[in-house]
């Protein structure tokens, strides 16, 4: 259904973007990503579940500014395991999650590579349609 939705219920681009996902799920292999191999993206707490909403949404609270690595390759796997443990953790009846990304202390001299960051937007959008619930910017909480 969250396909049709961001295709505005047309079939066609729909059933081609779903065949995408299953296709990335298959070579990018979300499932088999272990908290192990992605623990040195996770010390510092620039990605993880924090909770849940009142709606019984996971959040995903996101601080940029506390990149530690230049391994981009993991960090996309970070985000992907991060999103995957917020989908195992969805009550029934709850589809989508609410991202906060705190800018607090962010700069650009600790900022990942553009590409790395659109890495992640599209896996987001192509592969995660319509789950994201809101999305709300901070400069400190």
């Amino acid at each position: 259904m969250r396909y049709l939705r961001a295709n505005a219920f047309d079939p066609i681009p729909a059933s081609r973007m779903y065949i995408d996902t299953l296709n990335w799920r298959q070579t990018f292999a979300p499932a088999l990503i272990t908290s192990a191999s992605v623990e040195p993206e996770a010390v510092t707490g620039k990605c993880y579940v924090n909770g849940f909403d009142r709606g019984g949404r996971p959040v995903l609270y996101l601080r940029p500014a506390r990149e530690n690595t230049t391994s981009y390759e993991r960090q996309v796997k970070y985000f992907v395991w991060v999103i995957e443990r917020a989908l195992k953790l969805m009550p029934a009846g709850v589809d989508r999650y609410v991202v906060i990304m705190d800018f607090d202390g962010y700069s650009l001299s600790s900022a990942p590579p553009m590409s790395t960051v659109i890495e992640i937007m599209k896996i987001f959008s192509n592969h995660y349609p319509g789950m994201s619930a809101c999305l709300l910017f901070s400069t400190g909480c």
